[in-house]
C-alpha cells in the first residue's frame, strides 16, 4: 500500500532532515525527535516528535502528537479527505464493524504507550515543567490529545501512525482512499 502513497513529483529537497521538515511545514518543525519513515524519495514522510515541546520564552507544553504527517502532497490529499465524506464513512465503520472498533481502540492505546515511552525518556527537569494534571491528560489522550476513540479528528494524525508502521485501521483506511483518489485524478488527467 505505501508504494502507492507517493508524490507525482518529488517536491523536497533530501539531505538534511531538519531542514527538509522545515521545507515541508513552512514553518520549524516542533517538538521534531526524527523521521518515523521516509518516501520513496528519501524525504521525511512522517516526523516522530516529542511529547513536551518547549515554546519561545522556555514555557513548556504538552504535545500529544507523536507521528507528524510531513509530506506535502500527502497533506493535500488528507485535506481533500476531510472536505469530504471521509469523516462520516470512518465513524460509521467503527459503529457497526466489531473487528475495525477493535483495531481502532488496539491502536489507540499502543499510540499512548508509545506516547509515554517517549515521555519517560524526558529529562526530569522538562517533565517537571508540566503540571501533573497536563500530563495526566496527556498520556490518557488517544492520538492527538482526542479523549474519546469515535471522536476522530485530523486524519492526518492516523495516516501518519500507518505509514510510520504501527497497525491503524483509521490510517490503512485513510491511505485506500487517497490511494483511491489518486488513481482516479490520475485517469482523469489521461483522458
Amino acid at each position: 500500500m505505501e508504494e502507492r502513497l507517493i508524490c507525482p513529483e518529488r517536491r523536497c529537497p533530501v539531505g538534511d532532515d531538519r531542514k527538509t521538515a522545515r521545507f515541508q511545514l513552512g514553518r520549524e518543525p516542533e517538538g521534531m525527535l526524527g523521521v518515523a519513515a521516509r518516501c520513496a524519495y528519501g524525504a521525511p514522510f512522517v516526523l516522530l516528535c516529542s511529547p513536551v515541546v518547549i515554546r519561545e520564552g522556555g514555557k513548556a507544553e504538552p504535545f500529544p502528537t507523536v507521528y507528524w504527517l510531513a509530506c506535502p502532497y500527502l497533506r493535500d490529499m488528507i485535506g481533500n479527505l476531510e472536505g469530504g465524506p471521509a469523516f462520516t464513512h470512518i465513524r460509521g465503520r467503527i459503529r457497526r464493524d466489531g473487528a475495525f472498533r477493535e483495531g481502532v481502540l488496539d491502536s489507540a492505546a499502543n499510540y499512548r504507550a508509545k506516547r509515554a515511552s517517549l515521555y519517560e525518556d524526558l529529562p526530569a527537569e522538562v517533565k517537571g515543567m508540566i503540571n501533573k494534571n497536563a500530563t495526566k491528560s496527556l498520556l490518557a489522550a488517544g492520538p492527538g490529545g482526542i479523549k474519546t476513540f469515535e471522536n476522530i479528528k485530523c486524519l492526518h494524525i492516523y495516516l501518519a501512525n500507518w505509514l510510520a508502521g504501527n497497525a491503524d485501521p483509521i490510517g490503512r483506511t485513510a491511505a485506500e482512499l487517497i490511494a483511491d483518489m489518486d488513481r482516479s485524478a490520475r485517469k482523469e488527467a489521461d483522458r
